[in-house]
């Protein structure tokens, strides 16, 4: 054999290969890699605006640098939604609750055990708290249904004061201090249609500031953006939040001298994805907080966290006619 004729031979037998290993990457590898995108330019990107406005989640290794202790965060949460992400796009649909149920069971057991709902808790100096957050909805129960229907429940829900909260947003994203603030109190249908804020509009930067009145004001102002991850029958979303930085960037005027302008933790990345199938909707979020100090009321916010969930499923039941 000609030396022509035998590298001719070894590139048609690499391209086999390599076609053969793109044919078996993971069904979930696009939406990994646009979440990781999406995440670290925000975080640890190079966009100036977001670098100075946000103040995400870090790790509790204060011996490193920041950069790197958001990105020891970034990795973590990335993992966690490829893990699931993989579990339910590589399962047949039968399996397809049992097998995202063992992959969050492998993350954090309670999650399940809980009925959907859990948050851990680090209770050090500094400290943490991971919330995490599961529903696996038949699209049976409600033909026509998309995970776009869910994700807009969802952003709809976030947007929308619940009893006892006090909302605040903002109209200009970059600047708090420009514009004027819309204000929208609490009650107990506030969060339920006809009352609920609208969804959030895509690849918009949204500010909200929530607070309640708990011993004096607890408050935290955070960054939201609805984005979309893959289009067509297996259709994606990602909701990305993070704690907007009061301590770089000026409060507006409304805030002035009293603890609205103060986060009640330190920094925030959150990520709630939503994800459709031919016979299911998947809907996992994750919460990761740090706050610069100990922790207090555990109890309180875990009560208050499932309470949450429970009222955010009677939202969607309600919304759709369904019973989740």
């Amino acid at each position: 054999m000609s030396s022509d004729h035998l590298i001719k031979n070894t590139i048609v037998i690499y391209t086999i290969l390599l076609l053969a290993l793109v044919s078996v990457a993971a069904p979930s590898d696009k939406e990994v890699s646009a979440i990781s995108k999406a995440v670290n330019s925000r975080t640890i990107g190079n966009n100036a605006f977001y670098l100075k406005a946000l103040s995400p989640a870090q790790s509790l290794d204060v011996s490193k640098n920041k950069s790197d202790r958001i990105k020891a965060v970034n990795d973590k949460l990335i993992l966690e939604m490829g893990a699931v992400l993989n579990a339910f796009a590589t399962a047949a649909e039968s399996k397809k609750v049992d097998s995202v149920n063992q992959a969050v069971s492998g993350i954090e057991k309670n999650v399940i055990q809980e009925g959907g709902a859990f948050i851990s808790f680090t209770d050090s100096n500094p400290s943490a708290a991971y919330s995490r957050t599961l529903l696996m909805i038949p699209k049976k129960m409600k033909p026509g249904m998309t995970s776009k229907t869910i994700f807009d429940t969802l952003t709809s829900y976030k947007r929308s004061p619940k009893p006892t909260d006090h909302v605040y947003e903002y109209s200009s994203a970059q600047d708090l201090t420009q514009g004027a603030i819309q204000y929208t109190e609490g009650s107990e249908n506030s969060w339920k249609n006809p009352k609920a804020l609208k969804p959030f509009d895509l690849d918009k930067d949204i500010v909200l500031k929530k607070c309640r009145q708990l011993l004096g004001w607890r408050c935290i102002t955070s960054l939201y953006q609805a984005n979309t991850l893959t289009k067509g029958p297996e259709a994606s979303q990602l909701l990305f939040i993070s704690t907007y930085d009061l301590t770089q960037n000026p409060d507006h005027p409304e805030f002035a001298g009293d603890k609205r302008g103060l986060n009640q933790y330190t920094g925030s990345t959150a990520l709630y994805l939503v994800k459709e199938s031919s016979e299911w909707i998947l809907l996992y979020g994750v919460d990761a907080q740090w706050n610069d100090g100990k922790l207090s009321f555990q109890g309180a916010i875990q009560k208050e966290f499932k309470k949450d969930f429970e009222r955010f499923k009677e939202r969607i039941s309600s919304d759709l006619q369904i019973a989740l």
